[in-house]
């Protein structure tokens, strides 16, 4: 607020007065045509801040909580691919081992041919008994 007029010998000071609503007169002009004066427009400015800051804060607390969300939902999928991908190497072990005992029944069972002698040759397969020895001894 402005400083209260001087007092003079007849009153207060005629220029003041004058100054002061000249002032105010241009100020009511600007209110009507919606332009703010430089003290309204330091307040107006100054809320504006105010809403933009508040404004911000919200919104980077909106995206911390879906950073989070994001995270948590990344974490869950990796977990679930790792139980996937643990299982999926269980069962390839077992397949494997399955595999390799088919294998090694029949080195087996050829040996035993080999060992009786009822190796012959098929037109398809022309191995004969070297063909056979050489699998048997892998």
């Amino acid at each position: 607020m402005e400083q209260p007029f001087r007092v003079t010998f007849r009153g207060y000071d005629r220029n003041q007065v004058d100054h002061a609503l000249a002032a105010l007169t241009q100020r009511a002009e600007l209110a009507e045509r919606g332009i703010l004066s430089s003290d309204a427009l330091g307040a107006r400015v100054t809320e504006i801040l105010r809403l933009a800051a508040t404004e911000a804060e919200q919104i980077r607390a909106a995206a911390e909580q879906d950073v989070e969300r994001l995270r948590g939902d990344a974490t869950r999928n990796a977990q679930v691919l790792r139980d996937a991908t643990d299982a999926a190497l269980v069962d390839l072990r077992e397949q494997r081992a399955v595999i390799l005992a088919q294998m090694s029944a029949a080195r087996d069972d050829l040996t035993a041919i080999l060992e009786r002698g009822d190796v012959t040759e098929h037109p398809a397969t022309p191995l004969g008994a070297q063909g056979i020895d050489r699998i048997s001894r892998r």
